[in-house]
């Protein structure tokens, strides 16, 4: 590989497929023990190798000058610019060059290397020839198709912002500004994924549906936050028609609301809850959920001007590109398109927080301890050569030099299409016939309208999984899809146990939810960081479908739907007990809304402190509060890191009320993912529970108290199946 790059004169890009999460780690370790003249340095987010380089340090000419380094190779990552299996894509891309062939990967050792040697080379040039193949026509129909170059692009996500930038974007009539760090904290905090939930456990009438390009088509036709934000400090007297920004408020969701709309987000997981909270939205969800029967005080926030989609052209384009291919069978081009449509708005709001890996010879893991507080360990991998690994913020990276807002970055433009895309959804959500419902698909016990399906056109539905007519949904991204006249399931079952389920354990399931399950799996492909190895680990795991994001129902002691969790007013006054400016906050809102104060008043856990008959004098209050708000927003410290432990909300530290009951652990952080997870490690004690579940069993029900229990007698067999 020297020899070609002495006879190109340039560095090379060389692309291994998967070489993210397999080859580069090899590779790495191959380079760092067996080839000390060259010095790796890894691009790693989160464990993902998204580019190794490789340099070397000719000899200056003169003795006395320092070598200087000379960049040789960019190895990278095929897969995350083209993804699917390499065979998939050569039969799409370049059926001429042959089939991939293939080994037997179990029987391949040390032992056996020299005598299948032939073999071994004739499948690794195979697999070299189709892989450069696949490379040079995705090259080809990138370049003519948008002027854009995939040997300069990581990912399919960048590859996606670039052919925007460069083809679709109107700087002047869609200018998309950058945000300081106290408005993208802020915004961030109301950056919420899609909606996961199971409702009702069992059916044997489903429908399944999926949205035809969900994100996109909430991309092209919906207004977009434009201009500078401009914060406010107070929007308590404002009317929320009139706004159009990202505003945190104090809510009510009706107790007797089945499927709530507004997401409250704990520990990195969505819930879905009724009652009384406090969060960061974005404003047109805000108007959508009072329509629905919620209760919303605006409270402050950042207000934009609205601004036509800058992402019309180009998702009307790509679209056009994808039925093409799909018109001409080409999956590959399909699922190309798809990516590219798809990709563009999450990589908008790339998490600002992540892991970095960086190597380090003696002479600079000291100053490198000493410089860095965020390192999390440091491995040693051979004479004089570490991999330290180290928790990265692209906010702090930007302020060593004064704070300059990381470059393509706009969460306020993710947000805001993440919301369209939940309300979008809501309206079959909410249908009572809704069993299940994840980010863009609903599974139903009835069939749609037909003016709301379509194969191709985008927003609309299209039915999925026909062939099942029966279905068990135990939790988010727990479900398995059957019929009684084939074998054949379709199931999803998040976890190391997903290999280990199968329809026999859902039904198990099904009768008794507690049920849990350790089962030993095999992980062919388990990273030692310690070591830099792949190697073959057995593990144990626990296959169960726990789930605490709603209240199960039961029924002659079957379990027959859900219900949503319930934060009462004692919670939110708890809540703000610790947060003198808070609680001022809420005093004003007690004088100003009777019901309210009536409601809260007769809550049993209000403490004296924050009682109306408190000496807290409204005009002192008033005064206090409007001091706070005249600073300028550039004298704010909008600390991101405790969503729902806020600081005072008119300092603006952290504008947020912890309305979080007993069984609801506080959260971490999340400033930059979206995920929605359901917790299957965090339990919640039974007392806990018993707060907010209306429990309706006897004193020697053994069963969890997460539970409601309707008509519970013996009159009928207590199982499903």
């Amino acid at each position: 590989m020297i020899r070609v790059v002495k006879r190109e004169r340039r560095a090379l890009v060389l692309f291994f497929h998967n070489f993210a999460r397999f080859d580069g780690i090899l590779l790495m370790r191959h380079l760092m023990m067996n080839h000390k003249d060259l010095r790796c340095e890894p691009l790693m987010r989160n464990r993902i190798m998204y580019e190794l380089r490789i340099y070397t340090f000719p000899k200056p000419k003169n003795p006395e000058d320092k070598p200087k380094k000379r960049l040789l190779f960019r190895f990278r990552d095929s897969n995350l610019l083209i993804q699917g299996p390499l065979k998939k894509l050569a039969e799409s891309l370049c059926p001429e060059l042959g089939g991939k062939g293939g080994i037997d990967h179990n029987k391949v050792s040390i032992e056996n290397m020299s005598a299948n040697k032939e073999s071994y080379q004739k499948y690794l040039r195979q697999d070299i020839l189709i892989l450069g193949g696949v490379m040079l026509k995705a090259q080809s129909i990138f370049w003519n198709e948008f002027l854009v170059d995939i040997v300069e692009m990581r990912t399919i996500a960048a590859m996606s912002l670039d052919i925007f930038r460069m083809n679709f974007y109107d700087d002047v009539k869609h200018r998309i500004y950058n945000l300081n760090k106290n408005a993208d904290s802020f915004i961030r905090r109301g950056y919420y994924g899609g909606h996961a939930d199971a409702y009702i456990p069992y059916s044997e009438n489903i429908y399944y549906y999926d949205v035809n390009s969900l994100y996109p088509s909430v991309m092209k036709g919906n207004k977009m936050p434009g201009g500078q934000p401009v914060w406010h400090g107070n929007l308590r007297d404002k009317n929320l028609d009139d706004m159009f920004g990202f505003i945190e408020a104090l809510i009510h969701a009706p107790k007797d609301m089945k499927r709530p709309f507004l997401p409250k987000k704990d520990k990195n997981i969505l819930h879905f809850k009724t009652g009384w909270f406090v969060g960061v939205y974005f404003s047109e969800e805000l108007k959508y959920a009072k329509t629905l029967g919620y209760k919303v005080v605006p409270l402050e926030g950042f207000l934009f001007e609205k601004m036509d989609s800058p992402f019309g052209d180009y998702i009307s384009t790509i679209s056009e590109r994808r039925i093409e291919a799909k018109k001409k069978g080409n999956q590959v081009e399909q699922l190309g398109f798809k990516l590219l449509m798809n990709s563009n708005y999450g990589r908008l709001a790339i998490a600002p927080d992540s892991t970095a890996c960086r190597v380090l010879s003696d002479d600079e893991i000291d100053h490198f301890m000493k410089s860095n507080d965020n390192i999390i360990d440091i491995f040693p991998i051979d004479d004089g050569q570490y991999l330290a690994v180290y928790k990265t913020n692209i906010f702090d990276e930007s302020e060593s030099e004064g704070f300059r807002p990381p470059p393509n970055t706009a969460p306020h433009i993710s947000a805001a299409i993440t919301a369209y895309a939940r309300i979008h959804m809501y309206p079959f959500i909410s249908m009572e016939e809704c069993l299940y419902t994840d980010t863009d698909s609903v599974v139903l016990t009835k069939p749609l309208p037909e003016e709301v399906l379509s194969p191709t056109e985008l927003g609309k539905f299209k039915r999925e999984h026909e062939e099942y007519d029966k279905g068990i949904f135990l939790a988010p991204k727990s479900y398995i899809l059957f019929s009684s006249e084939h074998v054949r399931t379709h199931l999803k079952q998040k976890g190391a146990a997903r290999g280990a389920v199968d329809l026999e354990w859902f039904k198990d399931q099904l009768n008794n939810p507690e049920l849990s399950k350790v089962v030993t799996v095999d992980n062919p492909f388990h990273v030692t960081w310690k070591k830099l190895q792949i190697v073959l680990k057995k593990q144990s795991a626990t296959a169960q479908s726990k789930s605490e994001k709603r209240i199960k129902v039961y029924k002659r002691k079957k379990w027959v739907d859900t219900k949503p969790f319930y934060l009462d007013e004692k919670d939110l006054l708890l809540s703000v007990n610790s947060n003198k400016t808070m609680q001022n906050i809420v005093m004003l809102l007690l004088e100003e809304n009777t019901s309210l104060k009536k409601k809260l008043n007769q809550s049993r856990f209000v403490e004296d402190d924050l009682k109306p008959t408190d000496n807290i004098k409204s005009k002192k209050i008033r005064k206090r509060i409007k001091s706070e708000e005249v600073k300028q927003i550039d004298n704010q410290s909008i600390n991101n890191s405790q969503e729902t432990n806020p600081e005072s909300m008119l300092k603006n530290t952290e504008p947020s009320i912890n309305s979080l009951p007993h069984t609801e652990p506080k959260p971490h952080s999340d400033t930059g993912s979206h995920t929605d997870r359901d917790s299957s490690s965090e339990s919640d004690s039974p007392d806990d529970r018993d707060s907010y579940s209306e429990r309706d069993s006897s004193p020697s029900d053994t069963r969890p108290s997460n539970i409601i229990i309707v008509n519970d007698d013996d009159t009928e067999p207590p199982y499903w199946f």
